[in-house]
Parts: structure tokens; C-alpha cells; sequence
């Protein structure tokens, strides 16, 4: 108990009172209070407990003789009803924060599905550059090897006539013969090499295109997850 006040010189009494009164000795009053309040929190979804001690103020007035003590029980509405509607700011403030975790959830599993299809799509993107590739350059190499296997059978065919004539008509024919194979070498080198070119340009492209598929999967699922944190 902790009280605090004043005693006249003709008796009179003026003190305040701060009492810890246990439940039961409230009385109905205080208990149907109790339960009104505990009522309307369960309404809100939230479940309260009255404490077993009630801090209770209180009053003691009238004569040294015949002290009168009044106890406030609006206080204790007053405090029941604060009680309430903090306790129910709290289960909002809860269910707000659950259904931000659970909004944040899913837009993170939808961030990874953009990704993870986006990551699918650029392997298959780049794979079909590659295989693309590939087929260029084995077509090339094809193409350049008939070049060189039909100019060295030309060159041979007019190295083997010069020589039949004689030794100024097979050195005339060895230097056509070198001249056609260094032709036929150049340009078999030349397809060979712009099929490398256009080959690794088509794997480029692939590279560039997967970069920017899997940039803006991301950017989708940022944006998913940034929105999920500010709702």
C-alpha cells in the first residue's frame, strides 16, 4: 500500500491511496469490468488476461474517527479500456507483420521461379548458338578441304604434263601449280576464317541476349520483393 496526503489539525483526513488488491477482492463490479474488457478483446482476436493483483487507487476522506476509504473503479475501466486498445494495437501491428513476412515469402519464390526459367532459357539460348556454330565451322572446314583437295589435283595433273614435255615445261608448270595451290590455300583460309567469325559473332549475340533475359528476370523479381516490403 503506498498512500500520501494530509491530516488536518481538526482531524480531518485528505489522502490519496495506490493499493494491490487482488482480483477476488474487487468485488462484481470490478469483475463484470473485467469482463466487458476481456470480451471485447476477444471480439478483436486477441486474448487477455486479468493479473491476479489489480493496482487500485483509492481515497481516504472524512474524521480521524471515522475515516471513509473510496476506491476508484473508474480508474480501472479507464485502465481496462487503455489495456484493450493497446493489446489489440499489438494483434493488428502482429497480423500486419505476418502478412508482410508471408506477401515477402511468395514474392521471393516467384523472384527465384523468373530466375530460375530465365537462367533455363539462356543455357538453352547459348546452346543453340553454340550448336549453330559448330555446324558453320565443321561446314566451312568441309567446304575449304574439297577447295584444297580439287586445286591439288589440278596443280599435280599440270606438274605431270610439264614434266612429260620436257624441263622448261615442267618448271613453268611446277610455278602454275604453286600459284593454284597458294590460291586455292587463300581461299579455303578465308572461308574458314569468316565462318569463325560469324560462328563466334552468332555465340556473342546468344551471350548478350542470355545476360539481358536473366537482367531483367532479376529486375522483375526485385521490384516483386521491394513492393512485398513496402506494402
Amino acid at each position: 500500500v503506498e498512500f500520501y496526503g494530509s491530516q488536518s489539525l481538526d482531524q480531518k483526513l485528505n489522502y490519496d491511496l495506490l493499493l494491490n488488491v487482488p482480483k477476488a477482492a474487487l468485488g462484481n463490479q470490478a469483475n463484470e469490468i473485467f469482463g466487458q474488457w476481456t470480451g471485447i478483446a476477444q471480439q478483436a482476436g486477441v486474448s487477455l488476461k486479468v493479473p491476479d493483483v489489480i493496482p487500485v487507487k483509492g481515497q481516504i476522506r472524512g474524521m480521524l474517527t471515522n475515516p471513509k476509504i473510496k476506491l476508484n473503479l473508474k480508474d480501472i475501466a479507464q485502465q481496462s479500456v487503455e489495456t484493450v486498445k493497446e493489446a489489440i494495437k499489438e494483434k493488428v501491428a502482429e497480423e500486419i507483420d505476418k502478412a508482410k513476412e508471408e506477401a515477402i515469402r511468395k514474392a521471393q519464390a516467384e523472384a527465384d521461379r523468373l530466375m530460375s526459367e530465365a537462367e533455363q532459357r539462356a543455357n538453352q539460348l547459348i546452346s543453340a548458338a553454340e550448336t549453330a556454330a559448330k555446324q558453320i565451322n565443321e561446314t566451312a572446314k568441309q567446304t575449304a578441304q574439297q577447295i584444297r583437295q580439287e586445286a591439288e589435283a589440278k596443280a599435280a595433273q599440270l606438274e605431270k604434263e610439264g614434266k612429260a614435255k620436257g624441263p622448261i615445261a615442267e618448271k613453268l608448270a611446277k610455278e602454275s601449280a604453286d600459284k593454284i595451290r597458294k590460291e586455292a590455300d587463300k581461299k579455303a583460309s578465308d572461308i574458314e576464317n569468316k565462318a569463325k567469325q560469324e560462328s563466334q559473332a552468332k555465340v556473342n549475340q546468344a551471350k548478350a541476349e542470355a545476360e539481358n533475359i536473366k537482367a531483367s528476370a532479376k529486375a522483375q523479381g526485385d521490384k516483386l520483393i521491394e513492393n512485398a516490403k513496402n506494402k
